[in-house]
């Protein structure tokens, strides 16, 4: 077999391949958009069906067990908005001198200073190399 004959069948592989992988892909795509599609469907058969148990209307046994825990679970994200609400409304703790401001005045302390027993050590002298240098502007 002739190396054309080779190369003209490996080219007719990868198109016949590559049209193939077209094909998979657009239907995953359409099975994709179906799964969608029934989900969206569920979701509204579902909220029918709880808005018929909350007004009575509902009463199969089988569905009741489902309606009252999705209740339960929307009486559980209500607490939480409420409990949401309350720390969103809270205030930041304020700056000392402002809280200072806002409570009742208080004595102030007085502070006697005492004259220390024995003379406080001095602090040896730094060399002035090692000082650090002030910027010149």
């Amino acid at each position: 077999m002739p190396f054309s004959d080779d190369v003209s069948h490996y080219a007719s592989v990868v198109s016949w391949k590559l049209k193939q992988q077209g094909q998979i892909i657009n239907l995953q795509g359409q099975i994709h958009e179906l799964d969608s599609q029934i989900g969206i469907q569920k979701s509204i058969l579902g909220d029918l069906t709880y808005k018929l148990f909350m007004e009575g209307a509902l009463v199969d046994e089988a569905i009741r067990p489902t309606c009252e825990k999705i209740k339960s679970l929307y009486d559980q994200k209500e607490e939480k908005q409420r409990e949401l609400e309350i720390i969103r409304g809270q205030k930041p703790p304020q700056r000392p001198e402002q809280a200072a401001e806002h409570t009742p005045a208080a004595t102030p302390i007085v502070v006697e200073e005492v004259p220390p027993s024995e003379p406080a050590p001095e602090a040896p002298l730094e060399p002035e190399e090692s000082k650090p240098q002030e910027p010149q502007s």
